[in-house]
């Protein structure tokens, strides 16, 4: 990969809180910008894709996908995945996304450049834009309604 230098002007106000995140996050500001453009370009992918969208998602055509990368899904950290929300229930659109759960492993540093690269990935793999909940993270009373429908991948 060939490294290039630019210059990036920010805001003040946004650069002191993107300094503020970075060290949060243990990552060099550098590479917090990188991936931040990284997930906007994928971000842009995803809805040129789901633009072209005139089907809900085939469920098993997902669970196929998944499954067949599964061995790159568990080396970003993921110890357990599964299919919840519309495409669970099986009430999803051509404008769906697609919403994964997903168990962390525990000893892991697991940061939000972690979350963004793996749901770039997901949707990059999936051709859809995906939706990532970590089941450590969500609130008791939300995190039971997520997994009434959860349909286990991985």
């Amino acid at each position: 990969m060939r490294k290039s230098n630019f210059a990036l002007r920010l805001q003040p106000s946004l650069l002191a809180e993107a300094r503020k995140l970075a060290a949060a996050e243990g990552v060099a500001l550098n590479q917090l910008i990188n991936v931040a453009v990284a997930e906007k370009l994928a971000a842009a992918r995803t809805e040129r894709r789901l633009a072209g969208h005139t089907a809900p998602p085939d469920r098993d055509r997902i669970l196929r996908l998944l499954r067949g990368r599964e061995a790159e899904i568990r080396a970003r950290g993921v110890t357990r995945l599964a299919l919840v929300g519309s495409l669970a229930r099986g009430d999803a659109t051509a404008e769906s996304d697609v919403d994964v759960l997903v168990d962390i492993e525990p000893k892991r540093k697991f940061s939000l450049i972690d979350l963004a690269s793996l749901q770039g990935f997901l949707g990059d793999v999936l051709g859809r834009s995906t939706q990532v909940l970590i089941r450590d993270d969500l609130k008791p009373d939300f995190r039971r309604e997520v997994e009434r429908d959860a349909v286990p991948v991985l």
